[in-house]
């Protein structure tokens, strides 16, 4: 991945609280991001099938599906860094089993934040699980 992660990236925020998804969207813009926003599942598919992201950011409570179940969906066909985010500490051991790179409790620092993205975007995907046409790993736009 080529993408510096101090600031210019593409990021897919996905949470169902406006307030939260608005202030954690404000944050991500101010330090040099561009969001995508989600308020589920269903819309966090269709946006990460259509456009291209540099890094999912997650919460993991989203109604009647989770983060869970989005990070499940996309790792059949990509290996995108992707955060996971909860008011619950213990949703740590859980979403990092999951298929998410990182986690993140609420309430969410500016510094912590911009750690978390440092660290999963300069890992990039595992080695060998993106596609040679995708090297980036996230689905290319149809």
């Amino acid at each position: 991945m080529d993408a510096n992660p101090d600031h210019g990236l593409r990021i897919l925020l996905v949470e169902d609280n406006e307030a939260i998804l608005e202030a954690i969207g404000r944050l991500l813009e101010f330090i040099g991001h561009s969001v995508i926003e989600a308020r589920g599942v269903p819309e966090a598919l269709s946006h990460f099938e259509f456009q291209a992201v540099d890094l999912l950011i997650s919460d993991i409570n989203l109604g009647s599906e989770s983060g869970l179940d989005l990070i499940r969906q996309i790792r059949q066909t990509s290996e995108i860094p992707a955060i996971a985010m909860s008011g619950e500490s213990d949703m740590s051991g859980p979403s990092l089993a999951g298929g998410f790179s990182d986690f993140l409790e609420k309430p969410i620092s500016k510094l912590r934040l911009q750690q978390a993205i440092r660290l999963v975007v300069s890992r990039g995907p595992d080695p060998g699980t993106a596609s040679e046409a995708n090297p980036s790993g996230s689905r290319p736009r149809t």
